[in-house]
């Protein structure tokens, strides 16, 4: 595969990903509707993590010989991880076969890529579910590569100020990456619309008029950081799409929270005040039991 191939196969994905994302926002929401579609983003992610591990045959690029650890030097090889497609969506109701089965390959997939063959982790990116700011994959990932595209790094590179540089770099708030390596910004996109359709968060705003269609170029993902509060200075992604509508991500650590008992930390998932989660339906059963757990919570 060529270098040119290459980039122009992840740009096309990550543009179907954006019709599809728009598309799919136009119907009305169901359980199904959302096993279809992040079975889809998930094939998406795995077909275009298979494509950046290709090393070209006439200019490899630097971002894929290093995540694919072919890089020459100390380095090793880096992967995703399946997140919340593997735990969350395992309850989605997917009655055709063809999709059981794309879902089953997917999950494979991202297996094999995010351990070693004796099991262990591997370092992985762009975990995007489990916290807005790059984790120990990404800020490795990004060391290695300002490495070897000769640009500045933090002096002394304490674990904030690398945070802080690795953010800048995936986000492209310092475009120093993405500007040479665009595959770089086309994967980073397509796994975020892979990690954001089982988020629980809806990527429309909820003030959207009833049977508007959405445009592509509306759900285009645009990119940027903030501080993570007005007393922590630690920069967080904040990435918007569909009218600047925030692509926010439900709080992991807000079903975690302790509880007087067992079974309240059980009722706590269902709650509203521990996670707000999208309302596939009406005939949704979280609305029963909230019901029930609020009945639960007040009664002694």
């Amino acid at each position: 595969m060529r270098r040119e191939t290459q980039v122009n196969l992840l740009f096309l994905i990550r543009r179907l990903c954006t019709i599809y994302s728009a598309a799919t926002a136009c119907v009305q929401q169901s359980r199904g509707l959302v096993a279809i579609r992040t079975t889809a983003f998930g094939c998406a992610a795995c077909i275009a993590d298979a494509i950046s591990r290709v090393k070209a045959v006439d200019d490899p690029s630097p971002f894929s010989l290093h995540y694919s650890g072919e890089c020459e030097g100390p380095t090793q090889a880096f992967g995703i991880e399946a997140g919340s497609f593997e735990s969350l969506a395992a309850n989605l109701p997917i009655y055709d076969p063809h999709y059981t089965s794309l879902r089953f390959q997917c999950l494979d997939y991202m297996r094999g890529i995010s351990v070693h063959k004796d099991g262990s982790d591997r370092p992985t990116i762009f975990n995007f579910d489990l916290d807005l700011k790059p984790m120990k994959g990404d800020i490795e990932l990004m060391n290695q590569l300002s490495i070897q595209l000769a640009l500045v790094r933090p002096y002394p590179p304490t674990q904030k100020a690398m945070l802080a540089h690795a953010s800048a770099l995936i986000s492209g708030v310092n475009g120093a990456v993405i500007e040479v390596l665009p595959e770089f910004g086309y994967y980073r996109d397509i796994i975020f619309h892979f990690k954001h359709s089982v988020s629980g968060k809806s990527a429309t705003p909820p003030n959207t008029p009833e049977n508007y269609t959405w445009k592509p170029s509306e759900a285009t993902l645009h990119w940027t950081t903030k501080p993570t509060s007005d007393q922590d200075t630690t920069p967080v992604y904040h990435v918007t799409a569909f009218r600047a509508h925030h692509q926010d991500f439900v709080d992991p650590e807000a079903i975690k929270k302790s509880s007087k008992s067992a079974f309240r930390s059980f009722l706590s998932f269902f709650g509203k005040s521990s996670a707000e989660r999208t309302k596939l339906s009406c005939a949704d059963p979280t609305n029963i039991v909230n019901t029930c757990a609020e009945k639960f919570q007040t009664s002694k």
